[in-house]
């Protein structure tokens, strides 16, 4: 017994020997809740941007990278998991800077939005990111950020906006299995909406608008079935819209408003068995050269709250359908290049 016991006492002893010997190694590194490596990523990034004001960068000063402002880190690990630099206040910070922020390995967060100024010449992301937000950053000389995005895969929300992007890029495999949403609009591809799009299978929001896209819609947008939101607006898209987007069993809200869009709507709303009349609430087709009738079974899309169909060219009477849409909530909904008036006392539409 007493052996056992000895044998017991010596092997904890060990342990802690090698818990203290594994602090004194990373010691190098770590600095109070600070990783030093992860410190020196911060300062690099800092030195690279010119400040012209007082803002929250004058705080990122001492050894602490944790307490500095927009930074938040583990509580545990002291690793940096979160860089928020989005306040309005920044808008004085300036600088064309090359992103490289790998050396931020457990970085979750990143919102470098509302930066004016800020241009940035090339990315580097660390893999572990999950929310990035980089509105209103230039991108526009920075040619591989198609790759570097795709190289994050367990990214769910990303937003492109207003990065004056004109490359849509091209990927041999989509690794983006996790992303959720993705924000491309006010950009400026002058270019058919991109393949690779079609097979991020799980994306549940998708913006595109006023990105300057032109071309006919692929029929492969219908692989898209975890869609809620789809946002193809005030773009130069032509031709018929393709009767795959009636499987797209979740949309909830459709914008394909101000494009060049022509021919009946009959194909991906005139099914009666097409299971996106079960979802779709918001449908936005106005200023576009859709012509024909209106579908009779518009009246089974009975989640519908905005019908906008205005300037289009439609032709013939408003089906008498369309007076059992009782979720509908602006009569101005149902102005149609046919006789609206005659037909909108047949719906019981709430003011």
């Amino acid at each position: 017994m007493e052996t056992s016991a000895a044998t017991v006492v010596e092997i904890l002893a060990m342990l802690i020997l090698l818990q203290s010997a594994l602090f004194c190694c990373s010691g190098a590194n770590f600095n109070g809740s600070c990783i030093k490596i992860e410190r020196e990523a911060l300062v690099k990034f800092k030195a690279s941007l010119v400040i012209n004001s007082s803002n929250l960068l004058l705080s990122w000063i001492g050894d602490d990278c944790c307490r500095w402002g927009g930074v938040t880190c583990d509580n545990i690990t002291g690793h940096v998991v979160k860089l928020d630099l989005s306040s309005e206040s920044w808008a004085s910070v300036q600088g064309k800077v090359s992103l490289h922020l790998g050396n931020l390995s457990n970085l979750q967060y990143l919102d470098l939005s509302s930066y004016n100024g800020l241009a940035i010449d090339s990315l580097h992301f660390p893999s572990s990111l999950k929310y990035l937000n980089m509105r209103s950053v230039l991108l526009d000389k920075c040619d591989n950020w198609l790759q570097s995005i795709n190289m994050l895969p367990f990214l769910l929300e990303s937003d492109l906006s207003s990065c004056g992007l004109s490359i849509t890029g091209h990927v041999s495999h989509v690794n983006l299995t996790s992303l959720e949403v993705l924000t491309l609009s006010w950009n400026n591809f002058n270019s058919t909406i991109p393949n690779w799009l079609f097979n991020i299978t799980n994306l549940q929001h998708l913006d595109l608008s006023y990105s300057a896209f032109r071309g006919s819609l692929s029929t492969e947008m219908g692989n898209l079935n975890s869609l809620a939101f789809l946002d193809l607006s005030y773009n130069s898209l032509e031709g018929k819209i393709p009767k795959t987007l009636n499987k797209l069993c979740n949309l909830s809200e459709l914008h394909l408003e101000s494009n060049k869009f022509s021919g009946e709507i009959s194909g991906p709303f005139g099914n009666s068995s097409s299971c996106i009349q079960n979802s779709l609430e918001n449908l936005y087709l106005f200023n576009n050269s859709f012509s024909g009738s209106l579908p009779n079974n518009l009246g089974q899309f009975k989640c519908l709250k905005y019908l906008l169909l205005s300037r289009n060219s439609f032709c013939g009477p408003i089906p008498v359908s369309i007076g059992q849409l009782y979720n509908l909530d602006d009569s101005r909904l149902l102005e149609t290049a046919a006789d609206v008036e005659q037909n909108l006392n047949k719906a019981p539409v709430k003011n």
